[in-house]
């Protein structure tokens, strides 16, 4: 079990987007120390002693997400759970897509009805109820990570015999690994900032809050076929956070805004990192506001060729 880290880094404040996603652009070295020691400067690096207890809850310096001490610290704290080969143990068995149609559209107009894909989902609730990723996984083969942060519903999660890693963090709108509270057991359970007037009892608990790329890192799927991103809201947070130029994502669908500056400014983000919305974006009927679907960017001229190759792949799998 780690307990203090020496780390060496450049501490200029604003240096962290350039340096935190990838540990060689940060001169961490890792090395375990059980003296205590002031923080002390040496030729503009600055030489301090953390307890990583404090480091995970939100300070005081910041390592790159796929830090070697960050990747302990989820797998050493179980905040990981890989696949048991267990038999699924679903309520509804005989539900085809629990997505409402959306799994279906997905795999039918991007990706052929693709075999062994990766997805990653968040949150993932009881790994059934509105799924967006068990017709992939049950029907086709498909793996990957699915993210609860709720106590109640992680635990639900873990009985569906899901074939996925499964992760109970709550995934990090800022730039490095935090904790906050969460309603548990609520519809959505809403989750708080560390610092508000909560105090942890039956119904609040403290979590883990780590940047998705920790856990991409950690399980090592930086080829995903699909990413269903819900996240309270906060989901433009989130992708803020990722480092698009290291993780291919073919698909990528978050809830539908009724505010459309929300809208435009998730499109906007997305195109800067290689997006673009999803033609039909409101074709199937899952709720009142469906998803938005960003896919990777295609030459506009090669768009209609890509979905009919795609619809040709469809009637050559249609017993799906």
């Amino acid at each position: 079990m780690l307990f203090y880290v020496v780390a060496h880094l450049n501490y200029a404040v604003n240096s962290w987007p350039n340096s935190i996603f990838d540990a060689n652009f940060c001169n961490c070295d890792g090395k375990i120390s059980t003296t205590h020691m002031a923080p002390r400067t040496y030729n503009g690096m600055a030489d301090l002693q953390v307890n990583v207890k404090d480091l995970m809850a939100g300070g005081p310096i910041i390592l790159p997400h796929n830090h070697q001490i960050i990747l302990d610290f989820i797998w050493d704290n179980n905040h990981l759970t890989p696949w048991k080969g267990s038999e699924y143990n679903l309520m509804y068995p005989d539900v085809r897509d629990p997505s409402g149609g959306e799994a279906t559209y997905i795999l039918r107009t991007f990706t052929g009805y693709k075999e062994k894909g990766t997805f990653i989902e968040c949150r993932a609730f009881n790994g059934e109820t509105g799924s967006k990723t068990l017709y992939m996984e049950r029907k086709l083969g498909w793996k990957g990570l699915l993210i609860e942060p709720d106590p109640q519903k992680y635990e639900q999660l873990l009985s569906r015999g899901r074939n996925a890693w499964i992760s109970n963090v709550c995934l990090g709108t800022k730039p490095y690994p935090y904790r906050a509270y969460i309603e548990n057991g609520t519809i959505l359970g809403d989750i708080h900032d560390y610092d508000t007037m909560f105090y942890e009892g039956e119904h609040v608990k403290v979590v883990q809050c780590m940047p998705i790329y920790s856990l991409i890192a950690a399980v090592n799927l930086y080829d995903v076929d699909y990413f269903a991103l819900n996240w309270n809201g906060n989901e433009l947070s989130v992708l803020r956070t990722i480092p698009f130029h290291k993780i291919k994502f073919q698909v990528i669908s978050v809830p539908g805004r009724k505010d459309k500056d929300e809208e435009n400014a998730l499109i906007k983000f997305m195109d800067s990192q290689g997006y673009s919305p999803a033609p039909n974006k409101r074709y199937w009927r899952t709720a009142a506001l469906p998803d938005l679907i960003f896919v990777e960017k295609i030459d506009p001229y090669f768009f209609y060729q890509f979905v009919d190759d795609r619809k040709q792949i469809h009637r050559n799998n249609r017993t799906v």
